[in-house]
C-alpha cells in the first residue's frame, strides 16, 4: 500500500511536469545528525546535478546553506537557523538522500496541503471501523466512540448468536446529544453478556509523517489515493504564477512569450475538475458498498 511519502511523490511530478525545469539535485555524501551544521555532497556544482548556496531540502527539512566548497563539496549551514528552516523540523538524514536545491516545491508543503484535503473530503469519503460492546440489563444503554466530540454515525448494528453467527439488529437510537446507543427491543434469544459489533462512519485520520500507510491510517479504501493527490496538486499549481505577479520583472517578461500568465490558475481549474470527479465517483462507491 501507498504511504504519505508515496503520494507526495507523486505529487510533485505532477506539479514539476516533465519539463526542463526540474529541481537542481545531488546526494548526500555522508549521514548527518539533527545538529550538523555542514554536510557533504557528491556533486557541488551543475547545471541540473548540484547545490547552491540558499534554501535546500533534504527529506522533509528545510536547511539554509550559507557556503558550498566546490572542491570538497562541503556545505556550511547559516548560524542560528540554517537547521529546520522554515518551521521545518531538523532530523538526521541518511547518506544517499536527495539534496534539492531552491525546491519549487517543497515537500512540508505538499504534506501540509494533502492533510488540508484530506480533512476537506468528510463527509462525501469516510472511513469505517468497528466497535465491539457487550449486551447488559437493565439499562440497555452503551457508550459508543465519538469524533471531535460528535455522535457517530451507525452503518449497522449485529449482535452473535452463540453458533458464532452475526445478526443485524434493527431498533435501536442513538441520543444526537450524547452520542449513546440505546437498544430498543431485543430478540428473546439475546442473552447478557452477547457481544454486539457496531459499524460506523468517521472521518479519515489525517498524516502524522511520511512513512504512515495511506489505507491504515486514513481508513480510506485505497482507490481514493489518486483523489488527495488531484485535490493537493489543484491547490498547489496556482502557486506558479505567484512568481509573476511582478509584470516587470525578467524573468515573466521572457516567459511571456511562451506561457501565457495565469496559465497555473486555468491548469488548477482543470485539475480541481478532476478532482471532483474522482471524489463523486469514490463517494458514490463508498455508498453503495455500505
Amino acid at each position: 500500500m501507498p504511504t504519505a511519502g508515496d503520494l507526495i511523490s507523486n505529487i510533485s511530478s505532477q506539479l514539476h511536469g516533465w519539463g526542463s525545469t526540474q529541481d537542481r539535485v545531488t546526494p548526500l555524501a555522508f549521514p548527518i545528525g539533527p545538529t550538523d551544521t555542514t554536510f557533504t555532497v557528491t556533486a557541488a556544482f551543475g547545471q541540473s546535478v548540484g547545490i547552491a548556496p540558499g534554501v535546500v531540502e533534504i527529506d522533509s527539512e528545510q536547511l539554509y546553506v550559507q557556503a558550498v566548497d566546490q572542491a570538497t563539496g562541503v556545505c556550511t549551514l547559516a548560524a542560528g537557523f540554517g537547521r529546520g528552516y522554515r518551521s521545518t523540523v531538523a532530523a538526521s538524514h541518511a547518506a544517499g538522500a536527495s539534496v534539492v536545491t531552491r525546491p519549487r516545491f517543497p515537500r512540508v508543503n505538499i504534506f501540509t496541503n494533502m492533510n488540508s484535503v484530506l480533512g476537506a473530503v468528510w463527509p462525501d469519503l469516510f472511513a469505517v471501523k468497528t466497535a465491539l460492546l457487550t449486551v447488559h440489563y437493565p439499562s440497555n444503554t452503551y457508550t459508543l466512540p465519538t469524533q471531535n466530540g460528535r455522535p457517530i454515525t451507525v452503518i449497522d448494528l449485529q449482535w452473535q448468536h452463540p453458533i458464532g453467527d452475526w445478526l443485524s439488529l434493527y431498533s435501536y437510537d442513538i441520543d444526537r446529544f450524547d452520542g449513546t446507543l440505546r437498544l430498543g427491543s431485543l430478540p428473546s434469544v439475546i442473552a447478557i453478556g452477547r457481544p454486539l459489533r457496531v459499524m460506523y462512519s468517521t472521518e479519515p485520520a489525517l498524516f502524522t509523517s511520511e512513512a504512515d500507510d495511506y489505507v491504515s491510517v486514513t481508513g480510506l479504501p485505497p482507490s481514493t489515493s489518486d483523489v488527495i493527490e488531484l485535490g493537493t496538486v489543484s491547490r498547489m499549481i496556482a502557486g506558479l504564477d505567484i512568481s509573476r505577479a511582478q509584470l516587470t520583472s525578467v524573468e515573466q517578461s521572457d516567459r511571456s512569450r511562451v506561457v501565457p500568465p495565469g496559465a497555473g490558475v486555468s491548469v488548477g481549474k482543470y485539475i480541481a475538475a478532476e478532482y471532483m470527479y474522482r471524489l463523486q465517483n469514490e463517494a458514490e462507491s463508498l455508498r453503495r458498498t455500505y
